[in-house]
């Protein structure tokens, strides 16, 4: 006998893994937000689809992947950037039928009984405005691939239980930042070129210069240029001087501080 359509009898809404299991990730908490939705709306719009008496269950939200079943149908859409798809294998194909038509099916599916299923999932899944934003589609060969948020939907009648298969996609979180190039503040070997103004002598005495000859050299005024560098790494420019007796060099211009 074909009971009144009635309001469904929800058990075990999809729930948060528990605290500490491995597939939890915490970076990415819209995709079980929107398994969630996906529940609500089954459970607004599941007695209207229905002609029997049905109580919906759901399985525990958790990382999870598509594992092909013969004879199954996908059906896919998209929701704030994510992949949204519905799987549907044979034996629950053949058992939402016969929920929404309050009686068994064919014993081979006809071209008119698979329409009436593919319209059913739509049915639970869409609402109105979803119909003309971004509806659900059947996917053709197209499967999920990868790991993603998955939920089942157990729609359970006197004629047998009807699952329906809801995978998000996942967010991959963003490629970290490359580490910044740390330097070495101990003692590192320091290379020091020094340029000096061009000093004037005579032809006649670099003729006679020999070991030990001794001749003045023209400085500029506030000493001489100079480079600093570590290896091929510029450093520092400034001037080469004397500091309290001892050479020194006073710097002038210094290359930017790198982040550590």
């Amino acid at each position: 006998m074909i009971e009144a359509p009635a309001r469904a009898r929800l058990a075990n809404r999809p729930l948060w893994p528990r605290p500490g299991r491995r597939n939890r990730r915490a970076d990415d908490t819209d995709g079980p937000i929107l398994l969630s939705n996906l529940a609500r709306t089954i459970d607004e719009r599941v007695s209207l689809v229905t002609r029997l008496r049905v109580t919906v269950e759901y399985s525990l939200i958790e990382r999870d992947e598509y594992r092909p079943s013969a004879g199954d149908r996908a059906f896919f859409s998209a929701s704030h950037g994510r992949e949204v798809w519905c799987v549907v294998d044979a034996p629950s194909q053949r058992a939402l039928l016969e929920l929404v038509l309050g009686g068994p099916a064919a014993r081979a599916f006809t071209s008119v009984e698979k329409s009436i299923a593919a319209e059913s999932v739509r049915r639970l899944l869409e609402t109105p405005d979803a119909r003309s934003r971004c509806a659900l589609k059947e996917a053709g060969d197209e499967r999920p691939s990868g790991s993603q948020w998955r939920s089942n939907a157990d729609l359970v009648g006197p004629s047998g239980r009807a699952t329906l298969q809801l995978f998000v996609s996942v967010e991959q979180p963003p490629a970290p930042e490359p580490a910044a190039l740390r330097i070495d503040v101990g003692s590192v070997p320091l290379s020091v070129s020094a340029w000096l103004v061009p000093t004037r002598v005579r032809l006649a005495d670099v003729l006679a210069w020999r070991e030990s000859s001794l001749f003045f050299i023209e400085t500029a005024r506030g000493g001489i240029d100079l480079q600093l560098r570590v290896g091929s790494l510029f450093v520092a420019a400034g001037r080469l001087g004397v500091s309290n007796g001892r050479r020194a060099a006073l710097v002038a211009d210094a290359a930017p501080a790198r982040a550590a």
